[in-house]
């Protein structure tokens, strides 16, 4: 079991400890085990590139999640764009740092197995998203 990050010289802080937490009380209450999972903080440069390359979409996005799960172990790369993070949170007047919790959350369950195609989809991981967001700032940030 493996949970890595990578900052690629980014600016965004990131609580290491508390988000490994997040992600492993996230997959148990999915009933699902951590196999390994990479978090690579990068550029708008680079998550077009990959956009293009492996989904063949030719625009700016704050997330992308490569599933390689083997049954219930939970793997992938989740890569993030930190200006995208950076002009969501503008826009949504909160913190950078939240705002890259949620992308991450989204990323993981993304992996699990959950989607964001249609607006009900979209709805579930919303809900889905804040509680998980909930259960980390009254439990793992007081720890």
């Amino acid at each position: 079991m493996k949970l890595a990050l990578f900052r690629h010289n980014r600016k965004i802080h990131l609580p290491v400890i508390p988000t490994k937490k997040l992600i492993k009380f996230i997959l148990n209450k999915e009933c699902k085990r951590l196999g390994e999972i990479n978090i690579v903080i990068t550029s708008n440069k680079e998550i077009l590139e990959i956009n293009n390359k492996y989904l063949k979409h030719n625009y700016y996005t704050d997330v992308i999640s490569f599933n390689y799960n083997k049954k219930n172990n939970i793997s992938g790369d989740i890569y993030i764009s930190e200006e995208q993070v950076i002009l969501n949170a503008a826009n949504l007047s909160n913190k950078v740092e939240e705002e890259l919790l949620r992308v991450i959350v989204h990323g993981v369950l993304h992996l699990v197995g959950y989607n964001d195609v249609s607006e009900k989809e979209k709805l579930e991981m919303k809900l889905k998203e804040d509680e998980y967001l909930n259960v980390f700032y009254n439990r793992f940030m007081n720890e």
